[in-house]
């Protein structure tokens, strides 16, 4: 599956109350992950964002990316990884960012 289309599932399953509070999130997302990394991202969404249904759902998906391209788990609790391993994650979480964005835009707006 490309990440193009997996992104399109992943924002069709935003559930309707969360739709909003989601696109407002994923629009600053790509700046937050190339300033802070994919670790200090989920770290500020799992500790700043407690509780909040859009930060729980960014989280999720970010867990199903590492999960699904990179057969890293438990992505929430910040495994080491190699730097290769980690800078694969962050261009993957980069550009999956991008393709969110877009269909956050389209099908959620």
């Amino acid at each position: 599956m490309t990440l193009s289309e997996w992104a399109k599932i992943q924002v069709s399953s935003v559930v309707k109350n969360v739709q909003e509070n989601y696109c407002q999130e994923i629009k600053g997302l790509g700046s937050m992950l190339t300033q802070n990394g994919i670790y200090g991202t989920l770290a500020f969404y799992k500790v700043k964002k407690a509780n909040k249904p859009a930060a729980e759902t960014i989280i999720s998906q970010f867990k199903r990316l590492a999960l699904d391209y990179l057969k890293i788990e438990n992505l929430e609790d910040f495994p080491e990884l190699s730097n290769s391993q980690y800078l694969k994650l962050q261009a993957l979480a980069v550009e999956a960012t991008s393709w969110l964005r877009r269909y956050a835009d389209i099908l959620l707006r």
